[in-house]
């Protein structure tokens, strides 16, 4: 039947139900399917995946406990362990945030609904930690790699019309261009070479969000780590903004 399958070939009535984060849709089958990341189920003998999980092995769970603990016990260690307020009034919000943490990577979700929501709850006090880096004029990241010249100073190649129609680039007359198009040959001429300059136009474009792309890829890991970091720190109120 659907949702089982026969652990035993030819043997009959033997169709235990397929385990949790699997499902079968037909019958018959000798296996079942692993729900593809990040669905699940939360009942054994599914048909399809309709829940939802990040799905955190036991040891991605323990990692991050002990990351987070860890952060946490160096930000108190910093202090030389002689501040009792600063103990006493970040202990229950590092747990708070640590627990909540840990729930959100190990729970499943019911719809897709619920696992949004709970990503909005969880990232909800990021955005004050996005309003601190604006008011301290750090929201810009900043680059290890320096940027190459084009991307730095945006010398690219720009389209322009001259008054009697011929292409320019950059302001300057393309020096291929004719002034005078008074015979056929020189209209397909023209037309030829629009075409090319509007292809060189395009490519270089594309090259251009290419390249800003794969150099902004580089350093996007960083930039998401070290936001997180900051907003957990600023959470557990080990982050301490003022004059």
């Amino acid at each position: 039947m659907k949702g089982s399958f026969s652990n035993t070939e030819g043997t009959p009535n033997s169709c235990p139900r397929c385990p949790l984060d699997s499902y079968q849709p037909s019958e018959g089958a000798f296996s079942c399917n692993p729900c593809p990341f990040p669905t699940t189920t939360l009942l054994e003998g599914q048909i399809a995946c309709t829940n939802y999980s990040l799905k955190t092995p036991t040891y991605g769970f323990y990692t991050i406990l002990s990351v987070a603990v860890f952060v946490y016990l160096c930000c108190i260690a910093l202090t030389g362990f002689t501040s009792l307020p600063l103990i006493a009034f970040s202990f229950f919000p590092a747990l708070d945030v640590i627990s909540d943490i840990l729930y959100f990577v190990q729970t499943g979700f019911y719809n897709m609904g619920l696992f949004l929501t709970c990503v909005g709850f969880l990232m909800a006090p990021s955005w004050l930690f996005v309003r601190v880096l604006i008011e301290n004029k750090a929201l810009m990241p900043s680059f290890l790699i320096p940027r190459p010249e084009f991307l730095t100073n945006g010398t690219l190649l720009w389209l322009s019309i001259s008054k009697d129609f011929s292409p320019l680039y950059n302001n300057e007359r393309i020096w291929l261009s004719l002034r005078e198009h008074d015979t056929l040959l020189k209209v397909v001429y023209f037309l030829a070479l629009w075409l090319i300059c509007i292809t060189s136009q395009v490519f270089c474009l594309l090259l251009f969000c290419i390249m800003y792309v794969l150099y902004i890829s580089v350093h996007a890991p960083l930039w998401i780590t070290w936001f997180c970091f900051g907003a957990y720190l600023l959470q557990i109120k080990m982050l301490s903004v003022g004059e």
